[in-house]
């Protein structure tokens, strides 16, 4: 006897169906990092000067703060720029005109410029130099370079060794002075005769240096205080002498004399 056949064919054992696998992914190379972890503190450290220095300046900013903290300043950057320019065409009422300050310019030099005149001792001129003057002589150049030869009390004459001579005898406190002036005719003739009368050099009245002032002998015995002035310039032949009685009245004479300065010997500006 047969065995009946089942009903339905028997249940297949389950099947396990293999899984997708990922695909395998390539390993990285191998990594040192090492060198990242060393720059990390330094761009930490630069990122934190930055920030500092922002901050800095931002508070110098807030301290001191900008030009645009002016109320004024608050336009555009073109309308500055007109405001500059409208300010630069506007005349400064305290600058001088320029056609003025030309013009003032212009007479300053003139004035600087022009050449000098002078006017020569015995009248003649205008010359532009002194130079271009003849030196003073005889009677008119004496009373020329010693303005107080020509006075009341005056007396001259032309002698051999002296073109010209004047005798003066003004007076000093009540007292009678006597004052010689000469023109010698060379300076060897002037330095000799004073050379070998000359006791010492004292100070020329006023401190002048234009003039040599030397006591000298006297014969006279009531001339104790004899002075002779002359010109230190061996170019100068003029001279006085002074016969006072003692210092304290040659002091006193001499505020009665009057000698032209060596630079006007020929003649003065006009």
């Amino acid at each position: 006897m047969y065995a009946a056949a089942p009903p339905y064919p028997p249940a297949s054992a389950p099947q396990h169906q293999p899984q997708p696998q990922p695909h395998p992914q390539p390993l990285p190379a191998y990594h040192d990092d090492r060198g990242e972890r060393r720059r990390a503190p330094i761009v930490l450290l630069a990122v934190a000067a930055l920030v500092a220095a922002l901050i800095g300046a931002g508070g110098v900013v807030l301290f001191f703060g900008t030009e645009d903290d002016d109320p004024a300043s608050d336009t555009s950057a073109e309308d500055r720029a007109d405001r500059v320019d409208s300010d630069d065409r506007t005349d400064d009422p305290g600058d001088p005109d320029p056609d003025e300050a030309t013009s003032t310019t212009t007479e300053t030099e003139s004035a600087d410029t022009e050449p000098a005149s002078f006017r020569c001792w015995d009248g003649g001129g205008p010359v532009v130099r002194l130079a271009d003057c003849a030196p003073p002589s005889g009677l008119p150049g004496l009373a020329w370079v010693f303005p107080s030869s020509a006075g009341s009390t005056c007396s001259s004459s032309a002698g051999a060794q002296r073109a010209a001579e004047a005798d003066c005898s003004p007076l000093v406190d009540g007292d009678a002075v006597r004052f010689h002036y000469s023109e010698w005719r060379s300076r060897t003739a002037l330095e000799t005769y004073y050379g070998g009368n000359t006791l010492a050099t004292i100070a020329a009245p006023g401190g002048r240096g234009d003039l040599v002032a030397a006591r000298v002998t006297s014969r006279a015995s009531d001339v104790g205080y004899k002075v002779a002035l002359y010109y230190a310039d061996p170019s100068a032949l003029w001279s006085v002498t002074i016969y006072a009685a003692d210092e304290a009245q040659y002091q006193a004479a001499v505020a009665q004399l009057e000698v032209r300065p060596f630079q006007q010997l020929r003649g003065e500006r006009d």
